[in-house]
């Protein structure tokens, strides 16, 4: 992080030796409270530097190079994909699992039917105090269930395994189990929407289900459980 508009090299920089040839998640924070910058290599804390006098430059956010004395200079050698930015420092937990963890949010749409003035297209997100449990009513018995999934590396092939359960009556086998025949949606590299449809539901019964991400080697943390019910007839 520069130190003050100077026509010459004049940072503050947190380092770390790069590893050629492997895609790399890079997490750099700066916490104004206890002036410092850190990096963070695949969510590991690799490097701090005290940064003490920071300037605020009044051009465009910009990855891939710098510039120097009004010329851009030191352009990356080589490929950069989902640049994120926030308004705050990342603590080191918080670095860590956003480097390695895959994840399957629910937030991307459940194929639910909207109600008048009422989205229901958040599934397990939408409002608990006003459908309790129940969070819509699916357009048919077979309703298609969405989830979005995202993997650390982006060349990765990732999926998404889905469970269904009869919560009217659960004594009822599971329409689909976490994991088992039926439950793995076709897949994504890196990310994206993904999905599964249900088999024939009975008429007016309410249903949870679930999902995790999937890579063929390791699985991620099983999202919160949604709700739906099934159409009448």
């Amino acid at each position: 992080m520069p130190k003050t508009d100077s026509p010459t090299w004049n940072v503050d920089q947190a380092r770390a030796p790069a590893t050629a040839g492997v895609w790399t998640r890079l997490t750099g924070t700066y916490d104004a409270a206890a002036e410092t910058v850190t990096l963070y290599v695949d969510g590991e804390k690799k490097g701090t530097a005290a940064h003490t006098a920071p300037w605020a430059a009044a051009g465009p956010f910009v990855v891939g190079r710098d510039k120097v004395n009004g010329v851009n200079n030191a352009f990356f050698k080589g490929s950069i994909q989902r640049v994120e930015a926030f308004d705050y420092a990342m603590r080191d937990a918080q670095a860590s699992s956003h480097a390695r963890t895959m994840t399957a949010p629910t937030g991307k749409g459940t194929a639910m039917k909207d109600a008048p003035s009422v989205s229901l297209s958040q599934g397990c997100h939408g409002p608990v105090e006003q459908f309790h449990l129940d969070f819509g009513t699916a357009t048919s018995l077979t309703p298609t269930l969405k989830s979005y999934v995202v993997h650390p590396d982006p060349s990765r092939q990732i999926w998404a395994e889905f469970s269904i359960w009869d919560t009217t009556d659960p004594s009822r086998p599971q329409p689909i189990v976490l994991g088992g025949s039926g439950s793995a949606s076709g897949k994504v590299t890196g990310r994206g929407a993904v999905s599964v449809t249900a088999p024939q539901l009975v008429p007016g019964h309410s249903y949870g289900w679930r999902v995790r991400a999937d890579d063929g080697t390791t699985t991620s943390p099983v999202s919160a459980d949604c709700h739906f019910t099934a159409p009448a007839s």
